[in-house]
C-alpha cells in the first residue's frame, strides 16, 4: 500500500492511494485525494474489505499514518498505535512497515506504471476534478487489472465484516 504524489490531471498535484495484491498482481484499492492522508488510506481499505475481504497483511512505508514511534525511545510502552494500525489490529491484519522503497517494490512499480498510463486516459476522457477521477477509476482499474493482473483467481482473504462494522472500524477518532 502506498500513495503517489503526481500531476495526474491538470496542473494540480494530487495523491493516488493504491494497494496491490501480491498474489494476483491486481490493484485492489485505488483513490485520489488532495493529500496523502488517513482518509485516503481508509478509502482504499474500505474498497478492499467490501470487494475482497480481510487481507492477511499490508506492507507500507513508515508514514505516521501507519507507524508511530516516539523519538529517542525504544520502549514498547512509549509507543502508540495509529488509527490505521488499530483498525488493522481489530481486523487481524498484520501491518508491516519499511523505510526502504525497494522493500515494497511491487507497489512502487505499480505507481510508476500508473503514472505513465493513467494521466493519458484521464486527459482523453476530459477528467479535471478529484470526484470525476475517482468515479473514472472504478471502471478504469478493472480493465487495467485484466491487462496487468489476474495472475491467480484463488482468494486468500478472510470474510469481511458487515458494512456497519466496517464503518465503525474505519471511523476517525
Amino acid at each position: 500500500m502506498d500513495a503517489s504524489q503526481f500531476m495526474w490531471f491538470g496542473q494540480t498535484v494530487s495523491h493516488l492511494h493504491v494497494a496491490i495484491d501480491d498474489a494476483s498482481g491486481n490493484s485492489i484499492g485505488v483513490c485520489f485525494s488532495p493529500q496523502e492522508t488517513l482518509k485516503g488510506y481508509y478509502q482504499v481499505l474500505h474498497q478492499i474489505l467490501t470487494k475482497y475481504g480481510i487481507p492477511a497483511a499490508f506492507l507500507t512505508d513508515r508514514r505516521t499514518v501507519f507507524d508511530y514511534q516516539r523519538k529517542g525511545t525504544q520502549q514498547l510502552q512509549d509507543d502508540t498505535m495509529t488509527q490505521f494500525g488499530f483498525a488493522c489490529f481489530q481486523l487481524g491484519i498484520s501491518l508491516k512497515t519499511t523505510s526502504i522503497p525497494q522493500g515494497k517494490g511491487r507497489v512502487e512499480r505499480l505507481n510508476n506504471t500508473l503514472q505513465s498510463r493513467l494521466p493519458v486516459d484521464l486527459e482523453r476522457h476530459g477528467i479535471s476534478t478529484l470526484e470525476e477521477a475517482n468515479h473514472f477509476l472504478k471502471r478504469w482499474i478493472k480493465s487495467f487489472n485484466k491487462q496487468f493482473g489476474e495472475k491467480t483467481t484463488q482468494s486468500v482473504y478472510e470474510t469481511a465484516p458487515k458494512p456497519s462494522q466496517i464503518n465503525l472500524l474505519l471511523n476517525v477518532k
